[in-house]
């Protein structure tokens, strides 16, 4: 017995070492979906919420997926009505025995929609929010209730109390804006909340503005100017402070240079430190955005990940801004809209990754160090084709150059950052270099990117401002 237990322990290093991470595509339309919000269950495994459309083009739909601890499918309900287009934000909460979502809803005009489900995804009730277009993060209030915000109908940023059943207790609007994310003070008094290049302080007893500041970036790039940039998530770190992430481009009109946004704010509305990280000039498509950020009580330190030319990237900082460690994680495809929790010791992911189209994406680390996980192959095949984008700005023509190894079908895809399909096109490609002329169409300001699916190359984005 004491020689068996000796070799147990001798090989249990071993056997401790060689577990691997898991990665899952989990393709739940055909025309794209992708996971925008990850809750633990309680009894294991993982609910993700996110958005979906059944075609290119049509009307997009809110998913509820439940999958155990590697990724494998258990449950999957589908919310949405024909003539209607159903987004989620990142406001899901848990409640005893299902979730409340928030989110946008579309028939002419967008209506912020709640909509209570149970432990088994059944619809128990749905309602729209008059005067909001759209409820973008839900927290709990320490009183009862939970705390949201979005933006109203005429573009302003909102907070509103809502109970469990639906029920709007006070509504107030500020000044123009979205609130993407926020969360409430230690004193449970006030709330920090976190638009797209700006920052609000709210005192929610009084509901009045305790300050208001607009991010300015450091300088980024070659040229030291910011074409686009947006913040996408924040963090409490308590004692007065807070973090948050975002992505910033600029447009060398041949070339991208993009990065992540990284900063440390007090909840006085004064920056402690801004930087950029995982920052770089490419003609390729490498798309360097920052998506989610997580804080670690324990060692106080800030986890803030993205994606850096494909990969999967996440940086570990201190409060000062001293990169601890900086780790990268090789994925099926181009990740996007990526959310990071920690969870029983393990770090899962979830996101949207772009194969041969945009889905669902599931990761979960092998155990506490993310140094350590290992990811399988792609199996994808070795790039033999390539091409690069001209845009040119303010204007609607996008040329492509592109080499054929032998005359075929070129099949375009034009995708935004949100996972939609915006158009397919089909051109004739001959053997040798290719020069084709695109017209977009006209599209908001922000990042795109365009693919070959046919040559199964990876996409090349362009800057719209």
């Amino acid at each position: 017995m004491k020689n068996n237990l000796l070799a147990f322990l001798i090989a249990l290093p071993a056997f401790v070492c060689a577990q691997t991470s898991t990665q899952k595509v989990l393709e739940l339309a055909s025309g794209y979906d992708a996971g925008q919000v990850l809750l633990p269950v309680a009894g294991g495994g993982y609910a993700i919420f996110g958005r979906q459309t059944d075609a290119p083009g049509a009307k997009s739909d809110v998913f509820y997926l439940k999958v155990d601890a590697s990724g494998n499918q258990l449950a999957y309900k589908k919310y949405g009505d024909a003539n209607t287009s159903e987004s989620v934000g990142k406001g899901v909460v848990t409640l005893p025995n299902g979730w409340l979502m928030s989110g946008s809803r579309t028939v002419i005009s967008a209506v912020g929609w709640l909509q209570r489900i149970s432990a088994t995804g059944d619809v128990l009730w749905a309602k729209d929010v008059p005067g909001t277009a759209r409820i973008n993060q839900m927290v709990p209030m320490p009183g009862g209730g939970f705390l949201a915000t979005g933006q109203t109908t005429n573009g302003r940023m909102f907070l509103l109390q809502v109970g469990e059943d639906g029920s709007v207790a006070w509504q107030q609007n500020y000044t123009s804006g979205e609130g993407r994310d926020l969360y409430i003070t230690s004193g449970g008094n006030a709330c920090i909340v976190m638009g797209s290049t700006q920052l609000w302080k709210i005192h929610l007893v009084s509901k009045q503005i305790q300050w208001e500041q607009a991010v300015t970036p450091p300088p980024f790039g070659p040229t030291g100017n910011t074409d686009f940039f947006a913040l996408t998530a924040m963090v409490t770190l308590g004692k007065g402070q807070f973090a948050v992430i975002g992505s910033a481009y600029t447009d060398l009109i041949t070339a991208l240079h993009s990065g992540h946004y990284a900063g440390l704010w007090n909840e006085t509305g004064t920056p402690v430190w801004q930087k950029f990280v995982h920052d770089r000039t490419s003609t390729d498509f490498d798309q360097n955005e920052g998506f989610s950020i997580f804080y670690l009580p324990n060692s106080r330190n800030i986890l803030f990940a993205g994606s850096d030319a494909g990969k999967i990237a996440v940086t570990r900082m201190d409060q000062k801004g001293k990169v601890v460690d900086d780790v990268e994680i090789a994925a099926p495809g181009a990740v996007f809209g990526l959310t990071l929790i920690k969870d029983a010791g393990y770090y899962v992911m979830t996101g949207a990754v772009l194969t041969n189209s945009i889905n669902t994406y599931f990761y979960r680390s092998a155990n506490n160090d993310l140094s350590k996980s290992v990811a399988p192959s792609t199996g994808m095949t070795p790039e033999t084709e390539g091409f690069r984008l001209l845009h040119t700005p303010g204007t609607t023509r996008l040329t492509v150059e592109t080499h054929a190894e032998t005359d075929r079908e070129g099949f375009f895809q034009l995708w935004d950052t949100g996972g939609k399909l915006i158009w397919e096109k089909n051109a004739r490609l001959v053997s040798g270099e290719n020069r084709l002329e695109f017209d977009t169409g006209v599209l908001p300001a922000g990042l795109y990117w365009l693919r070959d699916v046919a040559a199964g190359t990876p996409a090349r984005a362009f800057l719209v401002r």
